[in-house]
């Protein structure tokens, strides 16, 4: 039975290695989130890592909401089908389809009409009512896709991805960006179409499909459906064009094809002061909510102005696949590490708006 279009969850794959990075991850939701109990967290792991997972939420207070599910246990109820030992799975299929095995039976697994899918590396760094960075998703549900940058690696990804679905290959990159929403319907029919076009479970087909990434995936069998209208489809490339103006486009497009990646996957190393506030009024006209931080390339330049765009969009309200070598602060939250709960006026100010939500109901 479908849940109410109010329900939300995350689903966050991860593994014993990433201890550290959930335990910020679930402290910065808990700290930030006005309504932090409402929304269930799945956090899908091995069987052999349960315990260790629970022993880290028993530490710390309002953790009720999270859900540690095994990926063997919800392959099994979820779609008929026993993995065996985990380990043993992830040498048959590979890291890459291990996680997708994770992401999608996770997905399917949830209770919520919509999930987002976070990675361990992330964090929530401003005080927000989670609800509404569903519903302001769920206003346009923009997915962004791309020409494939050239032969390799993801033209492999797509051609996996078709053959799946039982689809034409396409010069189609369809994950542009970093907003991993999933309407519950839509992964139903993905399961639905997977078991009619290959006739095995998602777990089995995984053995022998080459590897492949989940968003790519969902994302190619939603863009095939004519008959839905819950997601809209925007290619990056006409997107910036018509942000940034020809000439800055130009120059955009020069330093992507460089790096040899996609326009909005890795934007934050490409932005700089030329293209910086047009991107800044394409992240405010989608109502794009994460923001990929990732400075390892080690130009001081560049980092700056990505910590500029964060600190400057107060619409930004988490960075999903955090990658940093140096760590700063927004507010109270020092990124990455060391995330830790203060008496600051934001952490103040989030207590006082649970306490109201409580006694008037919920308000935003």
């Amino acid at each position: 039975m479908i849940q109410s279009f109010s329900k939300h969850g995350i689903v966050i794959p991860t593994f014993n290695g990433h201890l550290k990075e959930v335990s910020d991850l679930l402290r910065s939701f808990n700290s930030m989130v006005y309504d932090a109990e409402d929304i269930e967290i799945s956090l899908i792991v091995s069987r052999d890592e349960i315990e260790t997972f629970r022993t880290l939420l028993s530490k710390y207070d309002r953790m009720k909401h999270v859900k540690i599910k095994s990926l063997h246990q919800i392959a099994m109820d979820n779609d008929g089908v026993d993995i065996g030992d985990e380990g043993l799975f992830l040498k048959r299929i590979g890291k890459f389809n291990f996680q997708a095995a994770k992401k999608l039976y996770g997905v399917l697994s949830s209770n919520s009409e919509w999930t987002l899918v976070l990675d361990s590396e992330s964090l929530v760094i401003r005080p927000c009512c989670f609800a509404d960075v569903f519903r302001s998703y769920e206003g346009q549900c923009p997915i962004f896709i791309c020409d494939v940058p050239g032969p390799g690696y993801q033209q492999e990804i797509i051609s996996n991805c078709a053959s799946m679905l039982g689809l034409p290959e396409s010069s189609t990159w369809f994950m542009d960006s970093q907003n991993w929403f999933y309407q519950r319907q839509q992964v139903n029919d993905l399961f639905d179409r997977l078991r009619k076009t290959n006739q095995r479970p998602l777990a089995t087909l995984l053995e022998s499909s080459g590897d492949i990434f989940p968003e790519v995936l969902f994302n190619y069998f939603v863009f095939s459906r004519t008959d839905q209208s819950t997601y809209t489809f925007h290619r990056s490339e006409d997107v910036l064009r018509e942000f940034l103006g020809k000439d800055h486009y130009s120059q955009y497009i020069e330093k992507v094809s460089r790096l040899k990646t996609t326009p909005l996957e890795y934007l934050a190393w490409v932005i700089d002061e030329t293209n910086y506030s047009g991107l800044m009024k394409l992240f405010n006209a989608f109502n794009l909510r994460l923001f990929k931080y990732d400075d390892r390339h080690g130009i001081e330049s560049n980092t700056l102005l990505q910590r500029k765009f964060i600190e400057e969009n107060s619409e930004i309200l988490i960075l999903p696949c955090l990658v940093s070598r140096t760590s700063f602060r927004i507010g109270p939250v020092l990124v990455p590490a060391n995330f830790k709960e203060s008496s600051t006026s934001q952490m103040l100010f989030v207590k006082m708006t649970r306490l109201l939500r409580k006694l008037f109901g919920n308000i935003s």
